[in-house]
């Protein structure tokens, strides 16, 4: 992933931890800014080998500060920061489809009047919506614009949670949040069309009967504005839906559905984002607040087009 414009110092981020604290960090590009981190001291404890890649790195995140030594502990500290990022990640899926991810990240503090160095590693590689690793190119507005992105994302520490963050109560958009990281770390694409059909099902069904045309006919109506382009949508979700049912009680794709997956992925990745841009917009976002028997009505009126009901 690279960005077009030369950030210099960078841009500056902000996420906030599950226990009230903020972590405020600086994205980069500037290769002078960058190698002015990785000084001889750093070079020393993380290795050559390290050092150079990082000096290569086409985007960095870096934060400078005073290390408060009553306060997290080196790793949980690190930790934080890494999870930032996820979530700069996460929002930043809201204005494209990409396949940015990070994989390591470095502390080096001096503690006792010596300088150490703690190192975390974070697995997992995120996939565009075709599955393929690609490079993408942002803007610099793209970037500023994910920076400043204040909707359902999950928080930075929500993923130490253990057991599950699946508990009763959650909001829709939060819950369809949680299995959209799982999609976007797909690389399979039946698999990733699975967890989309989730993503889906978390927000437009209150209950399982006719589930496949039900969520396809409301989704349809939710993100188009015209028949032809309803049709459309309905089609390929219905399409995506009959996939998720095959793979996940243990079937075998036949030949035409598994030439439909690159498209099919890359559609429902598109319908979530569109989604989550009427919500932002404000049209229609009240109705993932609404109550069961409100929400079943509110779908039933707009689909026989009640007067009112757009």
């Amino acid at each position: 992933m690279k960005v077009k414009e030369d950030l210099g110092k960078g841009i500056q981020f902000s996420v906030l931890e599950e226990d009230g604290g903020r972590e405020d960090l600086f994205l980069t590009n500037n290769s002078q800014v960058i190698k002015s981190l990785i000084n001889d001291d750093f070079i020393k404890l993380a290795g050559i080998n390290e050092s150079e890649y990082l000096k290569r790195a086409k985007l960095v995140v870096y934060k400078k500060f005073k290390l408060d030594s009553k306060g997290k502990d080196q790793g949980a500290l690190l930790d934080s920061f890494l999870r930032a990022i996820k979530v700069l990640l996460r929002k930043l899926w809201r204005l494209r489809d990409h396949n940015g991810h990070f994989n390591i990240g470095f502390l080096l503090y001096n503690i006792n009047d010596g300088i150490q160095i703690t190192s975390n590693y974070y697995s997992g590689i995120h996939y565009s919506s075709n599955g393929l690793q690609q490079n993408i190119l942002l803007s610099k507005q793209e970037v500023e614009e994910a920076v400043e992105y204040s909707g359902a994302i999950l928080s930075a520490g929500s993923d130490r949670k253990q057991g599950t963050q699946l508990t009763k109560g959650l909001p829709k958009l939060t819950v369809c949040d949680y299995y959209l990281q799982v999609a976007i770390y797909t690389r399979d694409l039946a698999m990733r069309i699975a967890h989309y059909c989730t993503c889906f099902e978390a927000l437009f069904s209150n209950d399982k009967t006719e589930l496949s045309h039900k969520l396809s006919e409301r989704v349809a109506y939710y993100i188009s504005e015209t028949p032809e382009e309803r049709l459309d949508v309905y089609k390929a979700l219905k399409s995506a839906y009959a996939i998720r049912s095959t793979v996940v009680h243990g079937g075998a794709l036949n030949a035409k559905a598994e030439s439909s997956l690159i498209s099919l992925s890359v559609s429902c990745d598109s319908y979530l984002r569109r989604v989550f841009k009427y919500v932002e917009s404000g049209q229609k976002a009240d109705i993932f607040s609404m109550d069961g028997e409100e929400f079943e009505n509110y779908f039933i009126r707009l689909i026989l087009n009640y007067p009112g009901s757009a």
